[in-house]
């Protein structure tokens, strides 16, 4: 973090609260408005699939009723009906009912595409109903009144149009009738009942087409925060725990132990932290400590090791707990982790120099690894933390604890598991506590960085 900006959030902040428009319904957003279309239509697939089937069935077969009721007009209403309105209908179900058509279109899409093909449709189906109401037959009229409450049906519900479509759609519907009913000799009373049933029945269709998509966004916009506040307690537990354990305990809360042969263990103190400590106010020590351990995160993500935690003002991770990149560390023949976490240590080792250097504070660190076997895992039901526990944990610490500032110093373990490609300067001896005497060096840097 440079001077004078402000830190990271640990968390992302939430995405902004949405609300429709009161009248058409659609979002401000259009980002947000594709969002939601998408995760309607993933949603409510099987009902528009089979909305969509059935509207297909019932326009195809309609043509055997005409057949039947109207032999002498079946062929030039055929003419329209499998000419243009079911190959227009057949043409837009493709998105709707098979994936790959879908992906090329895209869902956000399927609105327009269902909403220009169902205009079509409607429009030729007026064709038919004009030609039918011309024949003064008596089993037109129950013919034209079912189709009617059919097409209003489809219009508002069936196709799961957005309301804005659905009433343009319900209105061009009423409107085609009346123009059918005005072309033929019906009687002025039946006209008129059937001019304000259909209004009505428009009037309830937009009722009903407005509460749905109205509860369809409701229940969006409530998936969408539950979404927001599991992504933040994801991300902060992320913070907390590597990813890997935090997916185990939240499958399965409880304890986790697992045992490595061979991982590489740092402790990283901060020398002379004490004393600074009483010149500083708390507000400047934190700051100080935040920028230097945040510079260490971030080092540490970049050699693809991972942090355990800070203890006041010393810090520990570990390398070999988890898979490394091979692209990270480049150990030809050498232990992967200990060479990660030997190039985190200089890195380390820079970054305290550089915050000296700019704050003008003589600041130094002492870093100490071993590499060993180590148990691993997160104990307790409370406040979780993942830690690790053994002896190679108690001589990395001495190692940092028995180092000097500005030095990175390592274990013969380590300094074997390097290999060639490295200048050590062996330091000798050191007493450890409960181990004896301990073979060390200071690392000095890589050999290709010398």
């Amino acid at each position: 973090m440079t001077p004078g900006t402000s830190p990271q959030p640990l968390v992302p902040p939430p995405r902004a609260a949405v609300s429709p428009h009161p009248i058409t319904l659609s979002y401000r957003d259009p980002t947000v408005e594709a969002e939601f279309w998408c995760w309607s239509f993933d949603r409510n697939a099987p009902l528009i699939r089979g909305g969509w089937a059935v509207a297909l069935a019932v326009l195809a077969g309609l043509g055997v009723v005409e057949w039947a009721l109207f032999p002498e007009l079946y062929l030039r209403l055929w003419a329209v009906r499998y000419g243009l309105i079911v190959p227009v209908c057949a043409g837009a179900s493709l998105p709707v009912l098979v994936p790959r058509w879908r992906a090329r279109f895209g869902r956000r899409r399927l609105q327009e595409i269902i909403f220009g093909a169902a205009l079509v449709g409607y429009a030729g189906i007026g064709w038919i109903g004009v030609q039918l109401v011309q024949t003064r037959q008596t089993q037109m009229e129950l013919y034209l009144g079912l189709g009617y409450m059919v097409a209003v049906t489809m219009a508002y519900l069936g196709l799961r149009l957005r309301f804005i479509f659905a009433t343009a759609l319900g209105l061009v519907t009423y409107v085609v009738s009346v123009w059918v009913l005005l072309s033929g000799p019906s009687e002025r009373f039946a006209a008129v009942s059937m001019v304000g049933f259909g209004a009505m029945a428009n009037v309830f269709g937009m009722f009903g087409a407005y509460t749905l998509e109205r509860a369809e966004r409701s229940h969006f916009e409530t998936v969408r925060a539950v979404q927001d506040a599991r992504a933040r307690v994801d991300a902060l537990l992320s913070c907390v725990l590597p990813d890997r354990i935090a997916t185990r305990l939240k499958a399965a809360p409880q304890a986790i132990a697992d045992s490595h042969d061979a991982v590489t263990v740092l402790f990283a103190d901060i020398a002379g932290f004490t004393p600074l400590s009483a010149e500083l106010d708390p507000r400047a020590l934190v700051a100080l400590l935040d920028r230097l351990f945040s510079a260490f995160d971030r080092a540490a993500a970049r050699h693809g090791v991972e942090k355990i935690k800070t203890i006041g003002d010393a810090w520990m991770a570990t390398a070999g707990a988890s898979a490394l990149p091979t692209e990270l560390t480049g150990a030809h023949g050498s232990a992967a982790d200990a060479v990660a976490m030997a190039r985190l240590a200089l890195d380390l080792r820079a970054a305290v120099q550089q915050v000296s250097e700019e704050t003008g504070r003589d600041l130094g660190v002492r870093i100490g690894i071993h590499r060993g076997p180590v148990v691993a895992g997160v104990i307790g039901r409370s406040k979780f933390l993942y830690d690790l526990w053994g002896d190679t944990v108690n001589v990395a610490s001495r190692m940092e604890s028995h180092g000097e500032a500005g030095r990175v110093q390592i274990t013969e373990a380590v300094h074997d598991a390097l290999g060639d490609g490295w200048r050590c300067e062996p330091r000798g001896p050191v007493q450890v506590k409960g181990r004896g005497a301990v073979d060390t060096w200071w690392l000095l840097a890589e050999e290709a960085q010398a």
